[in-house]
């Protein structure tokens, strides 16, 4: 894997004595934390009639928290019944469909608001046959179970799952499973149910449903926050930007910091590292590192464009 460094190099001159400066000392803030959707109750694919329940939290601080609801973009006009971060749709309609959200807001010294949820797509259909899927995005490497459904639950003859328009199983059984989920599985998965009445057989086929699979850990950005040039006596600034796709609950990440060999601290939940009055033994290649905490999963900065921060004030 290859790594993004960035070269930082301190220059010192020989110069004429200056009056010192007072550093400004830098505040490191915790950036906002995302709220976390997640479904309690129902599936992504439900039958008119059915009852969906979404949940909203803020990992790491549980408390204190009311919520705002988004239907594709805009604010919930009260679709369903709202309570302790719980949103419920119950009887589902077709006008229930839709991408849902959510955000956190909280009143203490001063008003917070957390970052948005990642969205979860809520479909709702007055057919016979539903495929139901695990909410989007798939992880990649992890396995995910298909349910092809029908109505009233009867004793199915046969079920054929598809993708993109090609065969993958026949089978009396109504769950498909796919292990270690890969890019190569993205596509449109349906599937066609066969089972018994009265007076015969009846076959349906369900709305096709788009399958996508992410990384759990996106590539992490090196950042230098610092104004450039770098000066001498300066505190030199650096990020670690870096997420989870799709967020998922109890999920935490943890950065570390390296120049060249030497790694900076120990790995913490602050995405930021500060070196304090920089001088020119700092000069070095800086990346990092982000971990999935309890997971050892973990990704590194690529080396695609090194900058060199040049310090010409002695």
């Amino acid at each position: 894997m290859r790594w993004m460094h960035f070269q930082i190099l301190f220059f010192t001159m020989i110069s004429f004595p200056v009056v010192s400066a007072v550093t400004p000392s830098v505040v490191l803030q915790d950036r906002p934390r995302s709220a976390v959707l997640h479904l309690s109750a129902g599936a992504p694919e439900v039958f008119i009639g059915e009852t969906v329940t979404l949940t909203c939290r803020v990992p790491g601080e549980p408390s204190g928290w009311t919520f705002v609801w988004y239907k594709d973009g805009a604010p919930v006009q009260q679709l369903g019944t709202v309570g302790e971060g719980r949103y419920t749709l119950r009887p589902t309609l077709p006008h229930h469909g839709g991408q849902y959200s959510c955000q956190g807001l909280r009143a203490r010294a001063w008003p917070q608001r957390s970052l948005p949820s990642e969205p979860i797509s809520i479909r709702v259909t007055g057919g016979w046959v539903i495929l139901q899927t695990p909410p989007q995005p798939l992880l990649r490497g992890a396995g995910a179970t298909l349910t092809c459904r029908v109505r009233g639950n009867p004793r199915l003859q046969q079920v054929v799952f598809h993708k993109d328009g090609r065969v993958l199983a026949r089978q009396s059984g109504p769950q498909l499973h796919l292990a270690s989920l890969s890019p190569r599985d993205e596509g449109l998965y349906g599937c066609r149910a066969t089972w018994g009445k009265r007076w015969g057989w009846k076959t349906a086929e369900s709305p096709e449903v788009g399958v996508s699979v992410r990384d759990l850990l996106s590539e992490p950005v090196m950042e230098v926050l610092t104004e450039t040039p770098v000066q001498r006596g300066q505190d030199l600034v650096l990020r670690c930007r870096a997420q989870l796709t799709p967020r998922r609950p109890g999920l935490r990440l943890r950065y570390s910091f390296q120049r060249g060999g030497q790694r900076l601290g120990v790995a913490s939940s602050q995405d930021r590292h500060v070196v304090r009055s920089a001088a020119a033994r700092h000069s070095g290649r800086y990346w990092c590192r982000a971990t999935v905490d309890g997971l050892g999963l973990g990704k590194s900065s690529e080396p695609d464009n090194w900058k060199q921060l040049t310090n010409i004030n002695a």
